[in-house]
């Protein structure tokens, strides 16, 4: 199938790149770490405290975090006008939607790999169901990696995309993060009733993933257009 050829040329060249030069991995994952020690150091009063901020501290720096991914991977098309070149292949966005998707799921995953750990370790945070709080995580960075990888598209030929990228992603991953962060409050209690938002994140990366592949399209013939101008 010529979709699945051309995704996983496109993901094996990213993967390829970032395997070789680790760039976005180590940044990512030192910038993370700085954020869990920052916020160790904040002064809470007691280990309960401590313990109930955890959630909000997982999210946040998984927020920030995202925002310094999404921004880099789609640059690299940018280099060399490598993009018009792959935009030249033709009937490639669905298979350039996909792979770049799958690049920011991986670089998130090994992310949030690491920081799930050290933030329970470092807050002594007990969970009560591990398969739930895998699910919550995967559907909110989930819906907030579709959403990231549309906006890093769309800001690519911008000269401040490294701050608007963030202005723009947050307020419209708001339900999605606060849905996050209170799914993973409650997985610290004895008895997690957590369905109703695991829902409204399936809900907001189903809005996001439809609507997200077609202002793609729209993002990324924009793009490429400002490259052949200059």
């Amino acid at each position: 199938m010529r979709w699945l050829t051309q995704t996983w040329v496109l993901l094996r060249k990213d993967l390829l790149v970032e395997l070789r030069t680790r760039e976005i991995v180590y940044s990512a994952v030192l910038f993370a770490l700085v954020m869990v020690t920052v916020f160790m150091f904040s002064g809470f009063e007691s280990a309960q405290m401590a313990r109930g901020a955890a959630p909000g501290v997982l999210w946040v720096c998984a927020a920030f975090v995202g925002a310094l991914v999404f921004g880099r991977t789609f640059q690299r098309e940018r280099e060399e006008r490598a993009l018009q070149a792959v935009l030249m292949v033709g009937d490639v966005m669905d298979a350039l939607f996909t792979a770049k998707l799958l690049v920011n799921l991986i670089l998130m995953a090994l992310v949030m790999g690491v920081l799930l750990p050290v933030v329970t370790v470092t807050f002594r945070v007990t969970w009560t169901d591990v398969p739930q709080l895998l699910a919550a995580l995967s559907l909110g960075v989930g819906g907030f990696v579709i959403m990231g990888t549309v906006l890093g598209a769309a800001l690519a030929a911008v000269r401040l995309r490294e701050v608007l990228l963030p202005i723009v992603l947050y307020p419209l991953c708001i339900p999605l993060l606060i849905s996050g962060v209170r799914a993973t409050s409650d997985l610290m209690r004895p008895d997690p009733q957590i369905g109703g938002w695991l829902g409204i994140m399936v809900a907001f990366d189903a809005l996001f993933l439809v609507l997200g592949r077609w202002l793609f399209q729209e993002a990324v013939d924009a793009v490429g257009g400002s490259e052949g101008e200059t």
